[in-house]
This record gives C-alpha cells, sequence and structure tokens, in this order.
C-alpha cells in the first residue's frame, strides 16, 4: 500500500489501512513517498490479531495506549515519524512471538533505543541508531557502524552471529573502531564482515611484524577467542597483503573452540601454494576445520 504528498492522500491512506486491519489480514506494507510525511497509521493497526508481518516506511505512529499483535512475527520500522524509544518498546512488548526487527530512523527520531525481547532471533539496524540489547534467543545482529561501536549487549544468544560493515570504509574503518568490535563484544560466536575492516586487521599484522611467527594484536587475547568464538567466516581476502595467512594463524591459534574457519579467496590453481600454508598452520581446536570457497 502506498502513497503520494497530498492531503487527500494521506486521509485515504488511514482509513485503507484501518479497513485492511479490520479484516484480519496477516501481510501489510505501508509506504508514503515523502519524508516530511505527517501521515499517520490508525489506532486500530496495533490491536490486529492475525497481522504476522508488518512493515511501515516514512508514515507517522499513532498516540496508542495498547498494543496487542499476538501473532506478528516480523516488524520493519523505515524512517518512522517521531519514533521514540517508549513506542518502540510499547510495540516490542505487544508483540510476544517477535522473531525479526528492523529499525531504520528518521533523522528527527530518538538515536537512543532499548530492544527487550524474549522471543527476538534477528535484528537489523541503521548506523544512525544506539541500541541496547536484551535478547536471550537472538541468533543475527547486523548494523552499520560509523566512529564508534553503537549497539550495547545485556542478554545474547549463545550462538549469535555479528554482521558488521562500516559506512565511509575509507574514512572510518579505524583501529580503535576494530579493536572496540573484537574486545568488547566477547559473546558473539560469528563474525561477518567486510573487507575494509578486514583490511585494517590485515595491515596491522603485516606492520608490526617482526619475526615469521607473528606477535599478538592486542596486548591480551579477547575473551571471544579464547572461550567463546566458533565460526569464522573471511569474506575476500584482499590481494596482495601478506599478512593474511598470519590473520589465518592468529585465529587458529587462540581460537580454542573454533569449529569452522571459512575462506572466501582470489587465489587461481597457479597459487595453490598459499593454501598449503593454510592448511598446514597449526590449530588451537582439534576440531577445526577449514573450509576454501
Amino acid at each position: 500500500m502506498t502513497g503520494i504528498n497530498d492531503r487527500k492522500n494521506k486521509s485515504l491512506l488511514t482509513q485503507w489501512t484501518d479497513i485492511a486491519t479490520r479484516r484480519k489480514i496477516e501481510h501489510l506494507d505501508v509506504r508514503y513517498f515523502d519524508p516530511c510525511s505527517d501521515a499517520t497509521m490508525p489506532v486500530s493497526l496495533y490491536t490486529c490479531k492475525t497481522l504476522v508481518h508488518l512493515r511501515l516506511s516514512w508514515v507517522a505512529v499513532a498516540n496508542f495506549e495498547v498494543v496487542s499483535l499476538p501473532c506478528l512475527k516480523i516488524m520493519h520500522l523505515e524512517c518512522i515519524r517521531h519514533l521514540t524509544e517508549p513506542t518502540v518498546e510499547k510495540l516490542i512488548l505487544g508483540s510476544p512471538v517477535l522473531e525479526d526487527l528492523t529499525i531504520i530512523r528518521d533523522t528527527s527520531g530518538e538515536r537512543f533505543i532499548e530492544v527487550r525481547s524474549n522471543t527476538l532471533k534477528r535484528i537489523h539496524k541503521d548506523s544512525c541508531t544506539e541500541v541496547v540489547i536484551d535478547a536471550p534467543l537472538l541468533e543475527y545482529l547486523s548494523t552499520s557502524v560509523h566512529f564508534g561501536k553503537n549497539f550495547k549487549i545485556i542478554n545474547l544468544g549463545c550462538s549469535t552471529t555479528l554482521d558488521i560493515d562500516s559506512v565511509y570504509p575509507r574514512v572510518t574503518c579505524t583501529k580503535p573502531l576494530i579493536y572496540d568490535i573484537l574486545t568488547d563484544i566477547p559473546r558473539f560466536r560469528g563474525l561477518v564482515t567486510s573487507r575494509y575492516i578486514l583490511k585494517e586487521l590485515i595491515k596491522d599484522l603485516r606492520y608490526k611484524k617482526k619475526n615469521r611467527e607473528p606477535k599478538l594484536m592486542f596486548s591480551t587475547v579477547p575473551p571471544c577467542l579464547v572461550s567463546s568464538l566458533k565460526v569464522v567466516e573471511l569474506i575476500r581476502l584482499v590481494p596482495r597483503y601478506r599478512g593474511e595467512v598470519e590473520l589465518v594463524r592468529y585465529f587458529l591459534n587462540n581460537s580454542q573452540i573454533l569449529e569452522k574457519l571459512r575462506l572466501d579467496t582470489y587465489y587461481t590453481k597457479g597459487q595453490s601454494v598459499i593454501f598449503l600454508k593454510i592448511f598446514a598452520l597449526p590449530r588451537c581446536s582439534s576440531a577445526c576445520e577449514v573450509i576454501v570457497l
């Protein structure tokens, strides 16, 4: 359901949404093509008993006292006008089976949001929103960052994957940011990241390398490597950096319960000597499997 910028369409959009929610629909996608929109969603939306998938973009939420969305599993909130922390909290608390949450904020919305849910499995957020996460069943967190980490973990699933990228990688992908991610997030079991962040790790290894056996990147090994990390996926190893083998060695040497290390490489068959080096590296975890894609 879409709308364009005029008063009549704003009113009709609200009416259509109200009619749709009263007809026991399961999927609702409402988008209003006007960044300055004040098209408001009807109160009936927040007590729809059959709604499973809700996507709202560039609209305003009504003032509501009660949220009861007993079947809602997927909620996508994109550029919602004046989205506040209490509003998000009510929507989450009123969705007892919610599994997938996406928050992309409008510049007029609050930057800080708390996400507390015993059912959430996936969170997707933008780079501007700062979140505190209490989600014991969380399996996947996707975010972008600017200059610093924009999320804080209170409670987390036992096998959560962090998918993180930098918005302006050539400017903001700094060593302090990388170290903050690796040293302050000890409970993530999987990490998916961009080639820019990986490149900074490799460069750091390269410049600090004095002997064939590399020194640690950190003064101490991050706790996540020692006791929690089970899966490492290196997407597109960076060409022409000698430190990439040392990066792989670092993970293998320090991850005691590592189960899989997957490499997405650029190498050709003529460069297969690099594979032999990687497969010959000693492993701290006897159960670790190295997979080259």
